[in-house]
């Protein structure tokens, strides 16, 4: 390198300090005050705050790193002012001007940083300048253009090669930050990347062409061998089952990983034979937000008569006939330990049922003023379990309600309100939505399956259901 140039310092540059020298003491930009222009020369020996003395002629530039602790340097006193020479070599020194991508006293560029959230982990970039956001925030760009800025991958090495493609999620400028939320929990045991490029931001002109890409690795603990998870419960948990069932729930004892679900229950028939894609495989397997819950829905165009998947498979289940529902305990939990133990479920198949339920035909128990006594609901039918636990309401004769627990029976065929405090005397309603649903998909509000061609089609029921009890005092009863 000649005397008369200088090494170009670029964000994200490393270049080696000479003696008493701090690397933070030339981190040069645009808004600095310690800026060079025609004309003005280096002296030999340049007391920086902090130093252990001056720079000797011929030594390189205090490296220029950005990272989140570095401040822009204010002039301190014996600050070069022009017509000051360098001693010795007398060579001016060609410094390189940055364009800062924050503004004030922020950090010379951005970070990135990795942020539990639940299950998941969230990626911050901080540091951006406040026209940088704006310019973020009205723009609106697809996954391709948001992955060209800010993508996360897996680290070459750690993990299959199909695993290095982006992953899937949502991104959003909020709280003066670049947040990209992934759409699925992070395996254990890899280690991923967050690859935030800053030179493929939405500037008005390529300001920064030459900055390198900031990465930020997180690696996860590596799953035990330990297994702790298992199967807890398969509903609908009654022996027999409609032909025309709609779904399973599947519930564990702890978070499950996500993609092989399809891969790991199989449906038998008596002969222990596996049954031919019962299930509708979806790209996003229906998980609860704690991933303890699975909704495992049987293929429509198998239920539905007049179908094609239908005419030409046949049903998945038949009447009449005996089946069993098989997890695997190779099934991974979210920490990638397979089950403790997996699970079977053992079910007939008894005739198809068309029919909505109703609200009508069930028995109300009311408990006594004065008591905590549950309100019981007995059933005409098992109905959907998750769906019995919020769309069944308690209401007082103003409207609101009481605070309280649900209890819903293994068998589905009960359903109680546990209040958190003593009954009043007066009246009540139970409000049942017009979407509970019982084990084949039928709705309070219409079937699952209707025959436009019927004479006299079920109507529909647009409003939910209401039933009236009242809560007596003993001597009242």
């Amino acid at each position: 390198m000649n005397a008369t140039e200088a090494p170009r310092a670029t964000a994200g540059s490393r270049q080696r300090a000479g003696p008493g020298l701090r690397s933070d003491a030339i981190l040069l930009s645009k808004t600095n005050p310690l800026t060079l222009s025609r004309g003005e020369r280096v002296r030999d020996s340049y007391p920086l705050p902090g130093g252990e003395g001056g720079r000797r002629p011929g030594e390189g530039i205090a490296e220029a790193v950005a990272s989140p602790e570095e401040r822009p340097l204010t002039r301190p006193p014996g600050t070069l002012s022009r017509g000051e020479r360098v001693g010795g070599a007398g060579a001016a020194l060609l410094l390189v001007v940055l364009l800062p991508l924050v503004g004030g006293a922020g950090p010379e560029r951005p970070e990135v940083r990795w942020k539990p959230a639940g299950d998941r982990h969230l990626v911050e970039v901080a540091g951006l300048d406040r026209p940088t956001l704006e310019r973020l925030r009205a723009v609106e760009f697809d996954s391709a253009r948001w992955n060209a800025i800010l993508r996360i991958v897996v680290r070459p090495g750690t993990g299959a090669a199909s695993d290095r493609r982006s992953m899937l999620g949502s991104y959003q400028v909020e709280d003066g930050l670049v947040r990209f939320r992934p759409r699925f929990p992070l395996e254990r045991g890899l280690t991923y990347e967050a690859v935030f490029d800053p030179s493929k931001l939405p500037w008005a002109g390529d300001r920064t062409p030459d900055a390198p890409p900031i990465v930020a690795p997180l690696t996860l603990e590596a799953p035990s061998n330990v297994a702790t998870t298992s199967l807890v419960r398969v509903d609908p948990a009654v022996g027999t089952l409609p032909e025309n069932l709609l779904k399973f729930y599947l519930t564990f004892s702890a978070p499950m990983s996500r993609g092989q679900a399809y891969d790991r229950i199989h449906l038998l028939d008596a002969s222990g034979a596996a049954i031919d894609a019962p299930f509708l495989e979806l790209g996003e397997e229906l998980w609860d937000p704690s991933a303890t819950r699975l909704t495992l829905l049987f293929d429509p165009g198998r239920i539905k008569t007049g179908l094609k998947p239908r005419d030409e498979a046949g049903p998945a289940l038949q009447a009449g006939e005996s089946y069993t529902l098989v997890v695997d305990e190779a099934w991974p939990d979210a920490r990638g330990r397979p089950l403790l133990r997996g699970g079977r479920k053992p079910f007939r198949v008894g005739p198809a049922d068309h029919t909505s339920p109703d609200p009508a035909s069930w028995t109300v128990r009311a408990p006594r003023s004065g008591s905590r006594d549950p309100l019981l609901l007995t059933l005409a039918e098992p109905l959907d379990r998750a769906l019995l636990g919020r769309l069944v309401t308690v209401l007082d004769r103003d409207g609101h309600a009481p605070l309280g627990r649900i209890e819903i029976g293994a068998d589905a065929l009960r359903w109680s309100f546990l209040p958190d405090l003593a009954w009043r005397e007066g009246e009540y309603r139970i409000v049942v939505g017009r979407d509970l649903e019982d084990l084949a998909g039928n709705s309070v509000g219409r079937p699952f399956e209707v025959d436009r061609f019927q004479v006299d089609p079920p109507k529909e029921r647009a409003e939910p259901v209401t039933l009236r009890f009242r809560v007596l005092t003993r001597a009242a009863e």
